[in-house]
């Protein structure tokens, strides 16, 4: 591997996590909504690119005919990593024949819009953040349009089954309100009791895990891979300092600390314990002298 002036590479694994994590971090919200999903696909990306040696990071070479940042080259490798985990998670989807015969914006839409059910203008934000494809909303409606008029009968039935089946099962804790009749937002409900009949508890633990994920998503990323190991996923300290690359008092000072942080951060928000339970979170956290959260 080269080193340039423009692209100082990090020859240990901590000092390349230190340098490049936020890098990491930002393709893995391209590709994971949701704050565990990121998590694992973080730890996915970071087990592969520490794999044989951090053969895919030595990989890189400075070309100065075509010259590319380092950032730029990591940022490429991690997509294609991001796309193999998810690949290898919901399987892989093979294009129609008459599908595959278009251009590569055509197959996208079609992924994105007619394959995995996203709307119009979520699938125009992926097109460009993800490809580097630029279309106006109008140019991406008509495309869908003309997708989903070429396809039989029989594609639509097997794409809409596939969505089905895909479909996340709704939760007895949102009950639309069927009798009076009023309007509400789509995935909107009310509130059922809780156990001791509060009927605002099951609001009040929607808002302490919001809280909670805000709270470890504002931690460095460093931070947030050792509280999260120790404390969610259970690890002892030695285990989670072989993860990461360090001691187990390193481990174990990144993991306090961030709880510390976080909360802090939940008692600001006025967030208790029977919140974060009835959220089915508070058993993530460590009871020390019965400190709320």
């Amino acid at each position: 591997m080269q080193e340039t002036p423009e692209t100082p590479l990090p020859t240990a694994w901590e000092d390349f996590l230190d340098a490049y994590a936020d890098e990491i971090f930002r393709v893995v919200r391209l590709f994971a909504d949701s704050y565990d999903d990121r998590m694992d696909l973080f730890l996915f990306v970071c087990d592969r690119l520490r794999d044989d040696g951090m053969r895919r990071v030595r990989s890189f070479r400075h070309r100065p005919e075509a010259p590319c940042r380092f950032t730029t080259y990591l940022g490429v490798v991690c997509k294609n990593l991001a796309v193999d985990y998810l690949r290898a998670r919901d399987g892989r989807f093979r294009h129609f024949r008459n599908v595959e015969q278009r251009d590569e914006a055509d197959r996208l839409i079609f992924e994105y819009h007619l394959r995995d059910g996203r709307s119009l203008e979520e699938s125009r934000g992926l097109l460009r953040d993800r490809h580097g494809i630029r279309l106006g909303s109008e140019e991406v409606s008509q495309r869908a349009a003309r997708l989903e008029t070429s396809l039989s009968a029989s594609q639509r039935w097997r794409l809409l089954s596939r969505l089905f089946s895909r479909r996340r099962p709704m939760s007895i804790d949102s009950v639309t309100d069927t009798a009076s009749g009023a309007g509400m937002e789509p995935g909107g409900g009310i509130p059922l009791p809780g156990e001791w009949g509060d009927p605002e508890g099951s609001l009040r633990s929607i808002e302490a895990q919001k809280t909670l994920h805000a709270a470890l998503e504002s931690l460095p990323p460093r931070q947030r891979l050792a509280l999260v190991l120790r404390y969610r996923d259970g690890l002892t300290a030695p285990d989670v300092g072989c993860t990461i690359n360090t001691t187990s008092i390193e481990a174990e000072r990144l993991a306090r600390e961030g709880l510390e942080v976080v909360r802090e951060a939940l008692r600001r928000c006025r967030v208790a314990r029977p919140d974060l339970e009835s959220a089915g979170l508070a058993s993530c956290w460590p009871d020390r002298g019965g400190a709320e959260a």
